[in-house]
């Protein structure tokens, strides 16, 4: 749900090549973004949600940081068929981690305003 109503899209795109949700979603979410990343990405991805006081779970801004991930990548996914958009999700590019949560942050707080969640 968060996915179609903050990426539209490239939801859309998605569901056009036939890229289901539970084709991506469970790993990404499950994983923290091990394995997919630069390691490097990685570690400072979790440094941020580590240190994140506002949440009462330590991961719980890696939704939005996969939210965030996704919107960098849009331009690229956009372009994608199937097969290449699941190998995309797969093998993440470096990115700017700093970016990437300030992103992060105000999904949530969109989320969140527009109760989303609710």
């Amino acid at each position: 749900m968060l996915f179609r109503a903050t990426l539209l899209p490239l939801y859309e795109h998605f569901t056009a090549e036939g890229v289901t949700t539970w084709e991506w979603v469970p790993s990404l979410l499950t994983g923290f973004f091990a394995g997919r990343m630069h390691p490097d990405d990685v570690f400072a991805l979790w440094d941020y949600y580590l240190a994140d006081k506002s949440e009462h779970q330590a991961m719980g801004l890696h939704p939005y940081a996969c939210l965030a991930t996704l919107s960098a990548m849009t331009e690229l996914l956009i372009e994608a068929e199937k097969t290449e958009l699941l190998y995309c999700l797969e093998h993440l590019p470096r990115i700017d981690t700093a970016a990437i949560m300030r992103k992060a942050v105000l999904i949530r707080e969109s989320v969140y305003s527009k109760e989303l969640l609710a």
